[in-house]
């Protein structure tokens, strides 16, 4: 049984709100409180839209690929010379800094280009090729840097004969230190948190 004014507001707690929220001022202070919450929500979209379309306009993409082709297409094909090309090229539109960058013959890390072309030959003998560095350098948009040239050499059939047992990996940075991954094997490049060198990277 409910005692006499048990559960009953008192009318100066029921008239507290009503009271003043019906004053000018009141409402207008509210009003202005929401303004500037709205006002400081959309401040922070926008700011977070305009960090990713600064991201996006220096996005980089760093492409690997090769080439194979004749020097000397006026002769016969068996004595034509033959120039094979490892590429990497910068098809993004933001430069591109390579950090790391590493080559592997059936998943075994190469050192250098002639340690690697000895293994596709299963030989030791003399390799000689032309190289650009690509570990540490900044590859600027729509860029192609030339990592291994084979001009001409006798043995340039047989190595490109066997180039499906050659991984080639690069990892890059843009601007803002956000790093990817990609390789040779035509698989899209994969966001990392870092590129760090290791005991297996590249060092030609």
């Amino acid at each position: 049984m409910r005692r006499p004014g048990e559960g009953v507001v008192p009318e100066n707690r029921r008239s507290g709100f009503a009271s003043w929220i019906s004053r000018p001022e009141s409402i207008i202070g509210l009003c202005a409180v929401i303004v500037s919450v709205v006002a400081v929500t959309i401040s922070a979209y926008e700011a977070h839209i305009q960090r990713e379309f600064q991201r996006a306009a220096v996005w980089p993409y760093i492409q690997l690929g090769r080439s194979f082709q004749s020097t000397n297409s006026t002769v016969a094909p068996d004595a034509r010379g033959w120039k094979l090309t490892l590429n990497a090229e910068n098809v993004g539109v933001g430069p591109a800094h390579v950090r790391d960058f590493h080559v592997t013959v059936d998943g075994k890390p190469q050192p250098t280009w002639k340690a690697a072309m000895r293994a596709l030959l299963r030989s030791n003998e003399d390799v000689q090729y032309g190289q650009s560095t690509i570990v540490g350098i900044i590859v600027p948009p729509q860029r192609n840097v030339q990592m291994f040239q084979y001009v001409d050499q006798p043995n340039a059939e047989k190595i490109y004969r066997e180039m499906d047992r050659l991984t080639y990996t690069a990892c890059f940075c843009s601007v803002f230190d956000e790093c990817w991954e990609t390789t040779s094997k035509d698989t899209p490049a994969k966001k990392v948190d870092h590129c760090i060198p290791d005991k297996d990277s590249f060092r030609e």
